[in-house]
């Protein structure tokens, strides 16, 4: 028996055929084809673990989900990787005139409860300005130097307050000994923050400052949380989770893969209303209604939208 990843000998096995068996190889062929594709796709989804870069495929009709290039997918595409887009080269080609970039990009939202799981040497985030990075590959540079002890003491927190909004850099000050300005840090003195006097042990040689770099961003934080029930009509399961309120349907979908990998074999409906996948909830008419239930001191668990799955009779998985 043929190998099932091994596409061109079936290719060569169904060229041998009969022509009064062709027109049943085809569409097996194909068939093949498609699953192998649904297939790779969830194999590569489970391994990504950083939705904040996504890498443009050569083939569009499969593009490759959010996530930065693991090990394993270099094994899996030897050949040169395809162009890495980051966030900030979304900013720049709208700063730089352009109505859209060029490639439309996926941008992950995170709550603050998301980023403080992150609150080890190992596993270093924070977020600023609106922002949220990695820092654990910094982490892993200075490890053992008193200059990461800021920054770990800060793991898995805001840091907004250590930077000036204006200049998005960080906050700066008078030195009453040395009468000139030098970076504020309470905290203490962290990773490539410049000495007050001259050291003979202090490079400036690191290029970027990590606060400015980016390639440790990995998304955005949400400005609110915002909870919704999800209910399942074939199965009569219920889920209440909670989403970001910048986040589209398609975004939740991802999220909810958690409880059922088929989730994109379900029409999503509120109000008995299909919802329009690249749409926030907002858009789509779900309005917040937290800020009405606390001024009228109400429970708002206990009003709780749903969002209604309708079985398509399929089983695609994502």
């Amino acid at each position: 028996m043929l190998k099932e990843n091994d596409r061109s000998a079936q290719i060569a096995a169904f060229s041998c055929l009969k022509p009064s068996l062709m027109h049943r190889a085809v569409p097996a062929l194909q068939n093949y084809s498609r699953k192998a594709a649904v297939k790779e796709k969830l194999q590569r989804r489970r391994r990504i673990k950083n939705p904040a870069v996504f890498l443009v495929k050569k083939n569009p009709a499969f593009p490759l989900p959010p996530g930065r290039c693991s090990s394993e997918d270099r094994k899996l595409y030897p050949e040169p990787l395809p162009v890495t887009i980051t966030m900030a080269t979304e900013e720049a080609a709208v700063a730089g005139g352009a109505k859209h970039p060029t490639t439309m990009l996926h941008s992950r939202y995170y709550s603050s409860r998301e980023v403080a799981v992150h609150n080890t040497m190992n596993d270093l985030w924070v977020s600023y300005l609106g922002k949220v990075y990695d820092l654990t590959p910094l982490a892993e540079q200075f490890k053992g130097d008193i200059l990461l002890k800021p920054i770990l003491e800060a793991a898995g927190h805001d840091i907004s307050h250590w930077f000036d909004e204006k200049r998005k850099d960080i906050r700066i000050k008078i030195d009453q000994l040395a009468n000139c300005q030098k970076y504020h840090t309470p905290r203490g003195r962290f990773a490539h923050i410049p000495p007050l006097m001259p050291m003979s042990d202090w490079s400036n040689a690191f290029g970027t400052p990590w606060w400015k770099d980016p390639k440790y961003e990995v998304g955005y934080l949400t400005e609110k949380t915002r909870d919704i029930r999800i209910i399942n009509t074939l199965t009569g399961q219920e889920q209440v989770i909670e989403v970001c309120s910048e986040e589209t349907v398609n975004d939740i979908l991802e999220r909810y893969l958690e409880y059922n990998a088929h989730a994109a074999s379900y029409t999503w409906k509120y109000d008995g209303v299909p919802l329009k996948m690249d749409k926030t909830l907002e858009e789509n008419g779900i309005v917040d209604e937290d800020e009405i239930f606390y001024d009228l001191q109400m429970e708002p668990d206990d009003y709780r939208q749903s969002i209604l799955l309708y079985f398509n009779d399929d089983l695609t998985v994502l």
